[in-house]
């Protein structure tokens, strides 16, 4: 009887030493990723990819603006892109309490500004006291703040750029802010398959995966979704029943993964730092 009590103790003990362990290893992390300044990337033309033949077919999108060059989901970085010649922007969308949508990539304000807190934890208003802190040349900028998301649409449309909008919740948006920014889009991406089934029917929707399955390709075919993958983690085996979809290739930030995926037939890819063919 003692030593089944004390085989149960030293398993508590065990489990408790692994939960804290573990408890520690995510605090850590998490500290060290809202911590870490972004830098500057360097950039490349697409018209010096000579080794890619059907470089003027391919459609680039920027990712958080031109966040190789301006904080990222700032109209810094929107305008960025714009005078770059991106036809497609990719924004991340995120909702305060008062239910305004902001860019921002994050749930919380930690990363991107000295302020700490959910996102959904503050008005948009109150969101205007934390002026960012972290992105690409953040010191060649004035006051940068996180923008709401009709702003830039604004200069998306001063650009003739199609914003790509990413979304991790509906729910807390303001319906005619949400309906008033689906008409704009050109397309809505999601990693939630419940976000996307909240949308159908009202925009051209994308889901968006690491390494596709089968069953995820299945799931956007039957739907009519298009599909996001990782380049560099997807094998062309498991493309080869995806034809017949809309891919896009995502990320696409060096002149190898460009390449690789423009051979698998891929036009569409999402880059930091690769600009278009003007």
């Amino acid at each position: 009887m003692k030593l089944k009590r004390a085989a149960v103790v030293a398993l508590c003990a065990a489990l408790t030493a692994v939960i804290a362990g573990g408890g520690v290893f995510y605090a850590r992390r998490e500290t060290a990723y809202r911590q870490k300044k972004i830098e500057p990337m360097a950039m490349y033309r697409l018209s010096a990819f000579t080794e890619v033949r059907q470089r003027r077919e391919l459609r680039l999108c920027a990712d958080r603006g031109l966040s190789a060059a301006a904080p990222e989901n700032t109209l810094e970085a929107v305008r960025a892109a714009g005078e770059a010649g991106y036809p497609y922007v990719l924004l991340d969308v995120a909702c305060t309490k008062d239910g305004t949508a902001v860019l921002l990539h994050d749930e919380t304000i930690d990363r991107m500004t000295a302020g700490r807190g959910r996102v959904r934890a503050f008005t948009w208003a109150e969101l205007a006291r934390f002026p960012l802190d972290n992105g690409a040349n953040i010191g060649d900028y004035d006051r940068v703040t996180i923008p709401s998301l009709e702003d830039a649409l604004r200069v998306c449309a001063q650009y003739g750029m199609q914003p790509i909008l990413s979304l991790r919740t509906v729910r807390t948006a303001q319906p005619e802010v949400l309906r008033k920014a689906l008409r704009s889009a050109y397309m809505v991406v999601s990693t939630q398959k419940d976000v996307l089934g909240l949308l159908e029917g009202a925009a051209r929707l994308c889901y968006r995966t690491q390494v596709p399955s089968q069953r995820d390709l299945r799931y956007c075919a039957q739907h009519g979704f298009a599909l996001a993958f990782d380049p560099v983690r997807t094998a062309e085996t498991d493309l080869r029943s995806a034809w017949d979809l809309e891919l896009w290739a995502w990320p696409v930030n060096t002149r190898e993964t460009l390449a690789r995926t423009a051979d698998l037939g891929v036009i569409h890819m999402v880059t930091d730092c690769i600009l278009p063919v003007r």
